[in-house]
């Protein structure tokens, strides 16, 4: 057997550092999770020819733990002791996964030609990105790839982020729901046309868009659950960040482009964790952002929305969850392995042609 790959990680969505232009860490300090302060981490609202405008902030290292909680930190040193070469590639997570998935091809390329092909495994948004980059011709060849709770179908789990923002221990402000909406990466986790996963008060499923802004205000959804209108820059913003992201998702329900090989495919994913598959109407027309219905995943994606629109060829389960998918150590191993070996007894069968 030969010796192992060189791997490639791909980190999910707030998985790494950002920093400013000073050098100053916006994402994340200790003492932003004790203090309710604002670190500037929305984006600009302003875009040029369908690219968001973009700010002097760039991406750090991965976040390896979090007020004592390991983020990725047992992941990486774990593997790391088992003598993989891991090498992280690092986003701005907040963006287009577009953008990001151009950077990764040419990441790919560097490791290819520095050391060797690369096995990939993903995280989340992470997984969005490789999608992306994977189905792109110009991307190299892959021994393989390996999702850890990729939302590759859609889900309503990311709404209280859009509507209420979401709270860091004592942090409220930090990511508040004006900040969310500067972003574009979060669009892309839900539906498309035909399923809204909105209901009313006596069970039946709202008319809804989550492509199109007026169905947002219409709905009093995200922003509009508080306010009843948004000024025209922001709705500006709100237009491009979803036709943005409606073509993400397109992309990553479509089948695989046909002038491409599939790598090696594994998921790993998990049913042990309650997650919101629904929200529905109060009796006082509110939406029940507490009280979704829930449906097995791993707390963040559905377990049916975690697995690609083409066939794969392993799959694991775990009792984990979401933000600790990457932490069986044993079984990212054991998965990374049969992925590797597949490709070389691919390569070997295509050699003999």
């Amino acid at each position: 057997m030969a010796s192992n790959p060189p791997l490639i990680f791909i980190h999910g969505i707030k998985g790494c550092e950002l920093i400013g232009a000073k050098g100053n860490k916006k994402w994340l300090r200790i003492r932003d999770i004790l203090y309710n302060k604002d670190t500037s981490m929305a984006l600009p609202i302003s875009w040029d020819d369908g690219i968001q405008s973009k700010t002097s902030d760039r991406s750090g290292k991965p976040i390896s733990s979090l007020a004592g909680k390991s983020i990725y930190g047992k992941f990486l040193n774990g593997l790391g002791k088992k003598l993989w070469r891991v090498h992280s590639f690092t986003y701005d997570w907040r963006r287009s996964q577009e953008e990001a998935a151009d950077l990764l091809v040419a990441f790919i390329e560097r490791i290819t030609n520095e050391q060797d092909i690369p096995l990939l495994i993903t995280h989340s948004n992470g997984g969005i990105v490789t999608e992306l980059a994977l189905r792109m011709e110009s991307c190299p060849k892959v021994h393989g790839v390996l999702h850890c709770g990729v939302p590759f179908g859609d889900g309503v789990s990311f709404l209280p982020d859009m509507t209420r923002g979401e709270r860091i221990l004592r942090n409220r402000t930090i990511i508040d729901q004006s900040v969310h909406f500067t972003w574009t990466a979060p669009w892309t986790y839900f539906p498309l046309a035909g399923h809204s996963r909105l209901f009313d008060q006596d069970g039946n499923e709202v008319d809804h868009n989550w492509y199109d802004s007026n169905s947002w205000r219409a709905n009093g959804l995200g922003l509009f659950s508080s306010k009843s209108t948004l000024s025209k820059k922001d709705m500006k913003h709100l237009d491009q960040a979803l036709l943005t992201a409606q073509r993400i998702r397109t992309t990553i329900e479509s089948e695989w482009p046909i002038s491409k090989e599939i790598p090696p495919t594994g998921i790993v994913r998990s049913l042990k964790h309650q997650t919101p598959c629904s929200y529905k109407r109060t009796t006082s027309n509110k939406w029940d952002i507490d009280q979704p219905s829930l449906e097995p995943g791993d707390g963040r994606i559905l377990f049916d929305s975690a697995k690609p629109f083409y066939p794969i060829d392993i799959e694991y389960e775990t009792s984990q969850s979401h933000g600790n998918l990457l932490n069986d150590v044993e079984i990212i191993e054991q998965a990374l392995m049969e992925l590797f070996e597949l490709s070389i007894k691919r390569n070997a069968r295509s050699s003999t042609k």
